[in-house]
């Protein structure tokens, strides 16, 4: 069992890794909008690769969570 240190102490005995490949096949909720790639930079003509991505907050297990149910200031 992992026991983090500190007066606020979460005992757990196993993390759980919710993660997804970003693709276009990302699992979506209705309405969120497709996931679009762009190439910023090619090896051959930039000496790198680069992508640019975009996709809805709710993708997958939601990139913002919990701010989709809270209303805060993201400020």
């Amino acid at each position: 069992m992992i026991q983090p240190q500190g007066q606020n102490s979460i005992t757990y005995t196993r993390v759980i890794h919710l993660s997804h490949v970003i693709d276009i096949d990302i699992p979506q909720w209705p309405g969120d909008p497709t996931v679009e790639f762009e190439t910023v930079a090619e090896l051959n003509n930039d000496g790198y690769y680069l992508r640019g991505f975009a996709l809805g907050e709710h993708s997958a297990t939601h990139i913002n969570a919990p701010n989709s149910f809270h209303s805060y200031s993201m400020g």
